[in-house]
């Protein structure tokens, strides 16, 4: 398939050669839930305290993203780009860059991609490269570990071949594959996977990884910092249309909402909003990719992640502690027609108001597929 969208010459938004030192980008990416975004927490917090200067740019389609709220709770050093993927919106994504740079000069920036994102290789890594004075561009492509073991043992695999179609194409143009929540299976199974990996995916570095073991994650970091790429780094051969399809299977939802009470039971009443979105979807038999719930009740923030594979990490409490206010930003990446998947929320919203005696303030709503990639940049040699 010819691919129109071709240059050889990148312009950045603005060079700050002469304002800082070389850095690193750390890019990530990975399906849907695989958990990246817990790994670089993990690791931000673990460097923060070694005293180095450490910045995040997360990414997504929608434009309320779970990822950065959460990240921000711990005032760690956060831009985004959303309303699309780092290849679709490229020049925002130097702008972040460069904000990033303007504020504190980080030695290290993590850059997390879109789940459904890739060709990263040839649409973000190779455009930065002739742009930014950057030390090293290193892929992580993580895979959850529990989502990966029907893919080996044959079984059926609850997403379309379109879908697999990208998480197989993000693997393969892969630095290092970090096979991540691996402590959810035995050491026969990670053993049997991790040769599997080697085997697929000759050549490439290959982590396990439990991304909440602070042990773990070192691990991965340093061999971050020691590792070199390859002087030639192959762009993929990829089908943009069956690149398109894949992604347009899965429906994106986002949605802000402001929970009201006067009796204390808003907090009660946002969790069993959320144990019934995620009952519903399942009922309903549609693969989660992923649904995240952010959960401000003015205590504390708390995120909930579902995947069809993974479950729930952590499940709400049955008996939270009373509040008038709660503050709930969700996140929806599942198999089915966004007004489907609207329509599910919707259902789970007028339950809770039918059950509490609670006030509903939508602040920002919409659902939808993503339209066809068309990166910015790309450079397929």
């Amino acid at each position: 398939m010819e691919v129109l969208f071709q240059i050889n010459t990148i312009h950045s938004t603005r060079i700050l050669f002469d304002t800082f030192t070389f850095m690193k980008l750390y890019l990530l990416s990975g399906f849907l839930g695989s958990g990246k975004t817990t790994a670089i927490f993990t690791a931000s917090k673990l460097l923060v305290a070694e005293g180095r200067e450490v910045g995040i740019i997360t990414n997504d389609q929608g434009n309320e993203l779970v990822d950065t709220a959460y990240l921000n709770r711990d005032r760690l050093m956060i831009k985004e780009v959303n309303n699309g993927c780092f290849c679709c919106r490229f020049d925002e994504l130097e702008k972040q860059l460069n904000s990033l740079i303007d504020r504190r000069k980080p030695e290290i920036i993590f850059a997390e991609t879109v789940g459904s994102c890739a060709d990263l290789i040839a649409t973000v890594v190779k455009p930065l490269g002739r742009s930014f004075p950057l030390e090293d561009i290193i892929l992580s492509v993580f895979a959850d570990a529990s989502m990966l073991w029907p893919v080996i043992k044959g079984e059926t695999f609850f997403l379309s071949e379109d879908v697999r179609y990208i998480y197989q194409k993000q693997l393969e143009e892969a630095d290092l594959i970090v096979l991540n929540k691996a402590d959810l299976l035995s050491n026969e199974q990670r053993a049997e996977m991790t040769i599997f990996l080697k085997k697929e995916y000759p050549g490439k570095v290959i982590l396990v990884q439990d991304s909440t073991n602070e042990d773990s994650v070192r691990i991965w970091y340093s061999v971050l910092e020691r590792f070199r790429p390859n002087e030639v780094r192959r762009s993929l051969d990829i089908d943009y249309d069956r690149y398109a399809r894949g992604e347009q299977v899965l429906a994106w939802l986002d949605e802000r909402l402001v929970i009201l009470s006067t009796d204390g039971s808003a907090s009660v009443a946002a969790h069993h909003f959320i144990r019934d979105v995620q009952r519903r979807i399942h009922k309903a038999g549609l693969p989660i990719g992923h649904l995240k719930f952010l959960l401000d009740d003015d205590r504390e923030k708390r995120k909930y992640s579902y995947t069809t594979i993974s479950g729930s990490g952590p499940f709400p409490e049955a008996n939270p502690e009373p509040s008038d206010h709660v503050e709930i930003l969700v996140n929806a990446r599942v198999q089915a027609d966004p007004e489907m998947l609207d329509d599910l929320v919707k259902a789970a919203l007028l339950n809770m108001k039918e059950q509490f005696p609670v006030e509903v303030n939508i602040i920002s709503s919409q659902a939808f597929q993503p339209e066809q990639p068309r990166p910015i940049h790309r450079i397929p040699e």
